[in-house]
This record gives C-alpha cells, structure tokens and sequence, in this order.
C-alpha cells in the first residue's frame, strides 16, 4: 500500500487579496484543480475556497502545465511542495 503526501498551501500567506476571485492566483489553481470544494463560492457555507491540484499534472512531461506556468507568488511553495513528495496540494485560505 502506497501513502501519498499531500501539502497545504494557505494561499493568503503569498497573496493579498480582499476576496480570491480578484486574483489571478486563485483563478490559476482552479483551473488547474484536480477535485474541487463542493461549498466553494458559497457565501451561505462561509464563502470557503479549498482546491486540490494532483502535482503529476505539474510535473508530468505529457502534461500541459510545467512549474513555470505556477504563478509566481505561489511557485516557491509548490515547488518545495513537490521537491518533498507530495502527491497533492490543497490550496486553501486559511478558513
């Protein structure tokens, strides 16, 4: 049996913002989510915003997104994030 690795990244310790989808950060790992929130943009569930990103669609060769499509603010994070086996990024807003 394997166990993967999964970080978190609270993306308000990169990026100042007053709501996530006034940045382009945010718009980037939803896009590139591999599970999404079923409670994400509801402000009546506390307006949470929790992606999951796979790091094999990162690092993959065959895939369309490499490390230097990661945006900058955030690209530490998640290069040290994969640099230590995780399998998975949460993404969240410390919420």
């Amino acid at each position: 049996m394997d166990i993967l690795n999964i970080a978190d990244i609270n993306v308000a310790e990169y990026v100042e913002y007053d709501t996530p989808d006034q940045t382009p950060v945010w718009a980037w790992i939803e896009d590139n989510a591999t599970y999404t929130h079923r409670k994400n943009h509801d402000a009546d569930n506390c307006g949470i915003w929790e992606f999951v990103v796979n790091t094999c669609c990162i690092t993959d060769e065959d895939c369309d997104v490499s490390i230097e499509d990661v945006p900058q603010e955030i690209r530490g994070a998640v290069r040290e994030a994969i640099d230590n086996g995780a399998a998975y990024i949460l993404f969240h807003r410390g919420t």
